[in-house]
């Protein structure tokens, strides 16, 4: 049974998974699987997806109808199997100790949720690159609740894949389905919980800017 699980969402990104896959698979920490929840892709993704799983027995692939993100989401978390969890967009990346700190600073810690700092890319070279910057902290959900609505750092608090997550304390939360922006409704569903989160300085994640994403879609069904 693996320590952590990383939950990769699957959607139209035949351009990009292997890069974020293969970021994955370069992890110092290597005791994880990583489920991959193909959502109805109708390009080449679920076939890169099968590709990975031939590779790498920690690999484990979900070929589902599409459904939205937080479906995706949601159908991952019910199959995983380890202690903790974390997300990360078939768009994006992580670097390759990204699960070993985070892993390390919620150990030491004993805290339910680690965040590290991200970093926006653009696929366009007229865009600048730019990084969230939060020191080490050790914080309550109220504090985090509350420090959101002051706009402080508001999105390295809402994202829901600069985080490691203890399953434990998670129990049945899940993404509501349908909503535009999810991950605000998951995030105000597990800060009114009674937890502790740490931070950590680094900057682990690589989130992609691209004009197709469906971050950039207006509609309430984000795939």
């Amino acid at each position: 049974m693996a320590e952590v699980s990383i939950i990769v969402p699957v959607y139209q990104v035949e351009k990009y998974i292997r890069q974020c896959l293969d970021s994955i698979l370069a992890q110092t920490f290597t005791d994880f699987e990583l489920i991959l929840v193909d959502d109805g892709s109708k390009d080449k993704s679920g076939e890169i997806c099968d590709e990975y799983a031939g590779m790498d027995e920690r690999v484990k692939v979900i070929h589902k109808e599409n459904g939205g993100l937080s479906d995706a989401r949601n159908s991952g978390m019910d199959q995983a199997v380890g202690k903790y969890f974390l997300f990360v967009d078939s768009d994006d990346y992580i670097a390759p100790t990204m699960v070993e700190s985070l892993y390390a600073r919620i150990i030491c810690e004993n805290a339910d949720i680690a965040v590290c700092n991200f970093r926006f890319t653009f696929d366009t070279a007229s865009e600048k690159n730019f990084s969230t910057e939060v020191k080490a902290e050790v914080l309550t959900g109220a504090e985090i609740f509350y420090d959101r609505k002051n706009e402080r750092n508001y999105g390295i608090w809402t994202v829901a894949w600069n985080k490691l997550y203890k399953r434990e304390t998670i129990g049945d939360v899940r993404f509501r389905f349908g909503k535009y922006h999810e991950d605000e409704f998951w995030a105000n569903d597990i800060y009114q919980m009674d937890i502790k989160m740490v931070t950590i300085p680094e900057c682990l994640y690589y989130y992609r800017q691209r004009n197709n994403s469906i971050m950039k879609k207006p509609s309430i069904q984000k795939n």
